[in-house]
C-alpha cells in the first residue's frame, strides 16, 4: 500500500513539474515569439494598404511575462494619411492578457481540453484619443476580443463591438445593437471562416436649414466567410451578407422655396402698404395744416397687423423598405484559371406602402488565367500605391504599360466568359428577365512583344467570340409599376392605369416599329446573337462592322472632343532634336552628336541602369533635322553568352522590341525601330520612345539575372 501511494505521488509529482515546465516554456516561447510576429504583420499591413495612401504601423509598448500568464500592451498609430502632409499625433492602445498554455484556464472554460499555446483575450484601452468612444459606450471598451492559439499557430477566437445609444441633440440620434464576431484560422492553409452579426443599426438625421428628416434602421445583418488561399494567391471558397430589412424615410417641404417666396411677397407688401399710407398723410396734411397741431399726439401705431401664429409648413413624406437582401459570392480554381460566381437577391421593394417587385440575379465568369489575373490585381495595386505616394516615374509608367498589354493578352488567350444567368425582376403582375453570355477570345494578330494592330474596331470584333442576349418583358407588370408610381405622383387610379397603359402601348410599338425587339403575348421580347463575324437582331441579320463601329463611336467623339490639344498630329519626318526633347522630358540626358556615317545620333546616359550604351541613330536625312527612319539601340556588356532562352523569353513577351547576343562585340543588344514613310502620328512615337526608355533598366536587369547556361 506504501509502495502505491509512493508511485502515484511520484506520477503526481511529475507530471505536476511537468506542467510547470511547459508552461514557463510556453511563456518563454511567446515573449521570443512576439516581435517577429509583430514584424510580419505589419509588413502585410504596408502591403494591404499600400494602394489606399493610409499607413499603419502596430508597435509594442510594454511586455510584462509571469509565470502563468503575461501582460502585454501594443499601440497602433497612423503614419500616412492620404492629402495630409503629417499624421494626426497619438495612438490606440490595445491592453492584452495572455495566459500560457498547455492548459490556459481561458481555454478550458471554452471546452477546449487539448493543449494549447495559449489563451489571450485583449480590448482597447481608455487614452485621450478614443475617449469619446469610450463615451459613447458608457465606459465599456468599444473592442473586446478573445482567442485560443494551438502551437501550430492556428487559432480560434471571438470579438464583441460594444453597443451605442447616442443622441446628442434632438433629431440626431444614433442606435447600434453592438456586433458579435466569430471564427477560425489555419495556419498551414490560410483558411479562415468567420461569422458576424448585427441586430440594429438606427440613424436619425435631421437638417433644421433645409428642414429635412431622415430616418434609416437596418435589422438583421450577417457576414459569413469561408476561404483559403489559392494557389494563384486569391481567397478561394465563399462569402455573403444578408440584411433582413433596410427602412429608410425622408422627410422634407413640399416645396423647399416656398419660405423664401412668401417672405418675399410680405415684404413686398408690407413696402406697398407703408408707401400707401405715407401718400395718405401727405395729403391730409396739404388739405388740412393745422390739423397737426389740433389733434392730439398719438402713440405711434406698427404698420403691419398683428400676425397669427404660423401654420407648419407642408411637407412630404416617402418611406422606402428594403426586405431580404442577401449576396454570396463563391471563387475556385481550375487547373490554369479562376472562376467567379456571384448572387443577388432582393426580397421586396416597398415605396410608402406600394410593393414594387422582388428580383435575384447570378453573375458567373470562367476560365479566367489565373497568372496573368495575379499579375494584373498586383500591376493595378502597384500603380495605386504610386498614386497614393505621389510617386511620378515616366520610365517605371511606360513598362507598366507594356506589362498591363501583355497580361491582358494572357487573359483574352484562356477565352474568358460572362454570364447573366439570369436577372429576373418580378411583381404580382409579371416577370422580365435578361439572359446574357459574352465569350471573350484573343485576335490572331494580337502577339506579346508585338505592335497592337492600327484598326481598333476590327481588334475589337475579334476579340469577341460570342454575344447572346434576351430580354423578355413583362407590359403588364411594367403598367403595374407605372400605375404605383403615377399614384404616388398624386394621379387617381383610374387616370393612372389609362397613362401607364397607353405609354408602355406606345413604348412597345416604338420598339417593334425600329427592330429593338417584337410583341409576343403580354410580353416584349428582343434577342441578340453575334458569333463567327455575324450578328443577328430578333431573327435579321446587321452588319457587324456598323455595331462595333457604333461601340467604338463614343470612345472616338471624346478623343476628339478636346480640340486641337488632342488631335494626334501626323510627322512625315523625324527631328532629332525633336525626339531629343522626348528622352529629356522622360527623364534622361543625352547629347546630340554625329555617327561615323555622318548621320544624326542621340547618345543616351545609361550608366544609372548599368548599360554600356543606349543610342538613337538616324537614317536617310534629307537635312540634319529631317529624317525618315530611327533605330533604337540598348547594349548591355556581359563576358558570357546569354542563354538563347533568355532572349526568346523576352522577345516573346516584349513587343516592338527585338532581342540578340553579339558575340563579336560580348553585348546582349535589344533594338526598337520607327519609320516615318508615308506619315506616322506624333503619339505613336513619343509612345514608343517611352517604351524603348523604360527598356533600359528592365532589359539590363534581365540580361544580369540571366544564368550562364
Amino acid at each position: 500500500m506504501k509502495k502505491a501511494v509512493g508511485i502515484t505521488a511520484g506520477v503526481v509529482v511529475i507530471a505536476v513539474a511537468g506542467w510547470l515546465g511547459t508552461t514557463w516554456y510556453t511563456g518563454k516561447r511567446i515573449e521570443t515569439e512576439e516581435p517577429v510576429r509583430l514584424t510580419e504583420l505589419n509588413k502585410e499591413l504596408a502591403s494591404a494598404l499600400g494602394s489606399t495612401g493610409f499607413g499603419v504601423t502596430i508597435s509594442q509598448i510594454s511586455y510584462e511575462r509571469h509565470f502563468f500568464s503575461s501582460d502585454v500592451r501594443y499601440g497602433i498609430q497612423l503614419t500616412k494619411v492620404p492629402g495630409e502632409e503629417t499624421p494626426p499625433k497619438g495612438m490606440v492602445e490595445i491592453v492584452g492578457r495572455i495566459e500560457h498554455g498547455p492548459f490556459p484556464k481561458g481555454a478550458l472554460a471554452r471546452g477546449q481540453w487539448l493543449p494549447k499555446l495559449a489563451f489571450v483575450h485583449s480590448e482597447v484601452a481608455s487614452n485621450d484619443l478614443v475617449k469619446p468612444l469610450f463615451d459613447l459606450t458608457k465606459g465599456v471598451s468599444p473592442l473586446v476580443g478573445d482567442t485560443i492559439l494551438s502551437y501550430n499557430g492556428d487559432g480560434v477566437g471571438t470579438a464583441t463591438i460594444a453597443p451605442v445609444d447616442y443622441a446628442p441633440q434632438e433629431g440626431q440620434s444614433v442606435k447600434f445593437s453592438g456586433a458579435q464576431f466569430e471564427g477560425s484560422f489555419v495556419r498551414a492553409t490560410k483558411h479562415t471562416v468567420g461569422t458576424g452579426k448585427i441586430n440594429q443599426l438606427a440613424l436619425q438625421l435631421s437638417e433644421d436649414d433645409e428642414g429635412q428628416k431622415v430616418n434609416a434602421n437596418i435589422t438583421g445583418m450577417t457576414v459569413d466567410v469561408d476561404s483559403q488561399q489559392g494557389k494563384f494567391g486569391f481567397g478561394v471558397g465563399s462569402s455573403g451578407a444578408k440584411f433582413d430589412n433596410i427602412v429608410i424615410e425622408v422627410e422634407e417641404p413640399l416645396d423647399p422655396y416656398a419660405n423664401e417666396t412668401s417672405d418675399a411677397e410680405e415684404e413686398a407688401a408690407r413696402a406697398a402698404e407703408e408707401a400707401a399710407k405715407a401718400a395718405d398723410e401727405a395729403a391730409n396734411a396739404a388739405q388740412n395744416p393745422s390739423a397737426e397741431s389740433q389733434t392730439p399726439a398719438q402713440p405711434e401705431q406698427s404698420a403691419q397687423p398683428e400676425q397669427a401664429a404660423q401654420a407648419p409648413a407642408a411637407t412630404v413624406k416617402t418611406k422606402i423598405e428594403l426586405k431580404d437582401l442577401a449576396y454570396t459570392a463563391k471563387i475556385a480554381e481550375q487547373d490554369t484559371t479562376v472562376n467567379v460566381a456571384a448572387d443577388y437577391k432582393i426580397g421586396q421593394i416597398a415605396v410608402n406602402g406600394s410593393d414594387f417587385g422582388k428580383g435575384h440575379a447570378t453573375i458567373k465568369f470562367d476560365k479566367i488565367d489565373g497568372k496573368a489575373a495575379k499579375a494584373l490585381s498586383d500591376l493595378y495595386n502597384e500603380m495605386l500605391t504610386k498614386i497614393a505616394n505621389g510617386a511620378e516615374d515616366s520610365t517605371a509608367d511606360g513598362a507598366q504599360a507594356i506589362e498591363l498589354v501583355n497580361q491582358a493578352i494572357q487573359l483574352l488567350a484562356a477565352n474568358p466568359t460572362m454570364r447573366v444567368d439570369p436577372f429576373v425582376w418580378e411583381t404580382a403582375k409579371g416577370q422580365s428577365n435578361l439572359n446574357l453570355a459574352i465569350e471573350l477570345t484573343k485576335p490572331a494578330g494580337l502577339v506579346a512583344g508585338k505592335e497592337l494592330p492600327d484598326d481598333a474596331k476590327q481588334l475589337l470584333q475579334q476579340s469577341v467570340k460570342l454575344i447572346d442576349m434576351k430580354v423578355t418583358v413583362s407590359k403588364p407588370m411594367v403598367e403595374g409599376l407605372a400605375v404605383q408610381y403615377l399614384q404616388g405622383e398624386g394621379v387617381d387610379a383610374a387616370a393612372a392605369a389609362k397613362e401607364a397603359a397607353d405609354q408602355v402601348s406606345s413604348m412597345a410599338g416604338m420598339a417593334e416599329m425600329f427592330g429593338i425587339a417584337k410583341t409576343d403575348g403580354d410580353n416584349v421580347v428582343s434577342t441578340f446573337h453575334y458569333a463567327d463575324g455575324k450578328a443577328n437582331l430578333n431573327g435579321e441579320e446587321v452588319p457587324a462592322d456598323e455595331l462595333f463601329g457604333a461601340l467604338l463611336s463614343s470612345v472616338e467623339d471624346d478623343d476628339h472632343s478636346y480640340g486641337e490639344e488632342s488631335e494626334n498630329t501626323m510627322l512625315n519626318s523625324l527631328d532629332p532634336a525633336q525626339i531629343g526633347q522626348m528622352v529629356s522630358d522622360a527623364g534622361f540626358d543625352y547629347e546630340l552628336g554625329t555617327s561615323d556615317y555622318d548621320t544624326p545620333v542621340l547618345t543616351i546616359d545609361g550608366n544609372n541602369e548599368g548599360a554600356k550604351s543606349v543610342d538613337i541613330l538616324f537614317n536617310d536625312c534629307e537635312t540634319e533635322s529631317s529624317c525618315s527612319d530611327m533605330q533604337m539601340r540598348i547594349s548591355v556588356a556581359t563576358p558570357y553568352a546569354v542563354p538563347m532562352r533568355v532572349l526568346n523569353e523576352w522577345n516573346q513577351n516584349n513587343r516592338l522590341t527585338r532581342a540578340y547576343w553579339d558575340a563579336e562585340n560580348k553585348v546582349a543588344t535589344m533594338e526598337m525601330d520607327v519609320n516615318a514613310y508615308g506619315g506616322v502620328g506624333q503619339d505613336n512615337v513619343e509612345f514608343t520612345v517611352q517604351m524603348f526608355l523604360a527598356n533600359v533598366s528592365m532589359f539590363t536587369n534581365t540580361i544580369k539575372e540571366a544564368p550562364r547556361k
